[in-house]
C-alpha cells in the first residue's frame, strides 16, 4: 500500500545505553537513525550499497545513504508512470514497475537519472525479478519475460496476460529456486451472478515454471488455492518458500514441481 509523506527508514545495530533495561541486553536492537519526508506516495525502496533507490507516485528518487543519521537527496526523474509495484535494481539500469507498465532508468549517474525505455503490458502487474539476464513481469496470474539488453526498447519473449483488464486489482510474490521459478498470485474482480448482481471475489493460485531456459518458461505444476484464499509474500527459508496465504503462512512442499502443495 502507498505510505504518504515518508521515507527511507533506516534502521542501525548500534548501542542504545540511553535506553538500556536491566538485565537484557540492547546492544543489538534495531534503533531508528534518520529519515527523509517524501512529498508523493511510497511505494518501493531498494537499497544497493549506501545508495537507496525510492519509487514514489510518478518517479524514482535516489539517496545517499551512507550516513543513515541524515540522507542526502542524490537525483531524481518523474513522468515515468503512476501507480508504482516493485523496483528491480540490476547493476546501472533500475526497472520501475507499475500496475500495467514498466519503466527502464538509466543510473549510471545517480545524480541524473534518465528514462530510456518503456514497456506497456496486458495484464496487471505485481513485482519484476531479475532471472537469469531476463526481467520477469509478474501479477495475479500473469507473466511476462522481457529481453532488456537494449534498455531503449524491451523485448517480449514470452507472454502470460490470462488478467482481463476489469478486474481491477492483483498482486503476487514470485522466487527462483535453481531452476525452477514460483509464482503465487491472486486477482481480484467482480463477477456476474445474476441479472444486475455482482460479486467481488478473489481467485489464488501458485504456479511453478521450469526455468531451465530462462527466456522461455515452462509451466510444470499449479495449485488453485481455492476461494476466498489470499496469497501475500513469498520468501525463501533455508531453501524452502515460505508463502502467506490470507491469515496464515505455509511451508510450499515442492517435492514433485507437477503437484506443487502447502505443508
Amino acid at each position: 500500500m502507498p505510505m504518504k509523506s515518508l521515507i527511507v527508514m533506516l534502521l542501525l545495530v548500534i548501542p542504545l545505553a540511553a535506553f538500556a533495561l536491566p538485565g537484557i541486553d540492547t546492544s543489538t536492537l534495531p534503533h531508528w537513525s534518520g529519515s527523509m519526508e517524501l512529498t508523493a506516495d511510497t511505494f518501493d525502496v531498494e537499497v544497493v550499497g549506501t545508495t537507496a533507490y525510492v519509487l514514489v507516485q510518478g518517479g524514482l528518487v535516489v539517496y545517499d545513504v551512507a550516513d543513515p543519521d541524515a540522507p542526502v537527496e542524490l537525483g531524481s526523474v518523474f513522468g515515468i508512470g503512476y501507480g508504482g509495484r516493485d523496483l528491480v535494481v540490476d547493476g546501472s539500469f533500475v526497472y520501475a514497475v507499475g500496475n500495467v507498465w514498466l519503466t527502464v532508468i538509466d543510473v549510471s549517474v545517480v545524480a541524473l537519472p534518465v528514462e530510456r525505455g518503456r514497456y506497456l503490458t496486458q495484464g496487471l502487474l505485481a513485482g519484476g525479478e531479475m532471472v537469469g539476464g531476463y526481467l520477469y513481469l509478474y501479477g495475479g496470474d500473469d507473466l511476462t519475460v522481457l529481453d532488456v539488453s537494449d534498455p531503449d526498447a524491451p523485448v517480449p519473449l514470452y507472454v502470460d496476460d490470462d488478467t482481463p483488464m476489469e478486474r481491477p486489482e492483483a498482486w503476487g510474490s514470485f522466487v527462483v529456486i535453481g531452476d525452477l521459478g514460483i509464482h503465487a498470485g491472486t486477482v481480484m474482480g467482480y463477477f456476474d451472478v445474476g441479472p444486475g448482481s455482482y460479486t467481488w471475489e478473489p481467485t489464488s493460485d501458485i504456479r511453478v515454471y521450469d526455468l531451465t531456459v530462462p527466456s522461455s518458461p515452462a509451466l510444470v505444476g499449479s495449485l488453485d488455492l481455492g476461494w476466498p484464499s489470499t496469497v501475500g509474500a513469498m520468501t525463501l527459508v533455508g531453501g524452502t518458500p515460505l508463502l502467506a496465504v490470507s491469515t496464515l503462512v505455509y511451508p510450499l512442499d515442492l517435492a514433485v514441481p507437477a503437484s506443487p502443495a502447502l505443508g
